[in-house]
């Protein structure tokens, strides 16, 4: 006769619960990873500067969402380091919505457009980055007349603040003569262009122009990933 001791029995069942339990977590890991793997839109709108977007969930999103295709984050605090690493992360990438978001230079989209990663955007939207440089935009522009973001078919730049000077974001522009804007939509005619400022001292009313419908700091946990 066997003789069952009852704590081994509770031992046991209690073993057997929590190997049942693993296995499903697994199973739903493994499905959880399947619908990242086929996610094509990612949608994400924070009240105030949230700056839970650390570079390496940045890294992990490019890695498991190979087939996005639509980005949109508004209002993350997102240093041109982690833009950088989305949207030359994203292969398939022809949507980007970074309104409202803090820190962004615009640095980020230096020699991107004629590379793998960026070359593909059909809309780019920065409105209302507080830190979006004069210069920058500048650039871009430039880079667009040159021939690069050869799909870009939407920009939005506006800034209701204006858009922050070389030296100091404090200084804002609010009409800018270093910015290419009728040269773009000459060389560019099916591009919309949004580059909607208020005048100085005003955040009232704003100029359009053309064909419009209507466009440095890293965080210590990013400096020392990006170290590595």
């Amino acid at each position: 006769m066997v003789i069952q001791n009852p704590i081994l029995e509770i031992i046991s069942a209690q073993q057997q619960r929590f190997e049942n339990m693993i296995i499903e977590f697994q199973r739903c890991n493994q499905r959880f990873e399947v619908q990242l793997q086929d996610l094509g839109h990612l949608v994400s709108t924070i009240a105030g500067r949230d700056e839970s977007l650390k570079s390496p969930t940045c890294v992990d999103l490019v890695n498991n969402c190979p087939k996005l295709t639509s980005l949109a984050l508004r209002g993350f605090k997102l240093h041109d380091c982690k833009v950088r690493i989305l949207v030359k992360g994203f292969r398939k990438l022809s949507y980007v919505d970074f309104s409202t978001s803090y820190s962004i230079t615009g640095n980020f989209l230096r020699n991107l457009g004629g590379s793998t990663g960026g070359n593909l955007l059909e809309v780019l939207i920065l409105r209302d980055c507080m830190h979006l440089k004069e210069v920058e935009v500048a650039r871009l522009l430039m880079a667009v007349i040159a021939g690069d973001f050869k799909f870009l078919r939407h920009l939005d730049v506006s800034n209701r603040e204006g858009l922050a000077s070389e030296g100091d974001w404090y200084q804002r522009c609010y009409s800018s003569s270093i910015i290419p804007i009728k040269q773009v939509l000459e060389a560019r005619p099916d591009i919309c262009l949004l580059a909607e400022f208020p005048p100085e001292g005003s955040l009232c009313s704003c100029f359009v122009v053309g064909a419009l419908v209507a466009l440095e700091t890293f965080d210590e946990d990013d400096e020392m990933y990006l170290r590595g």
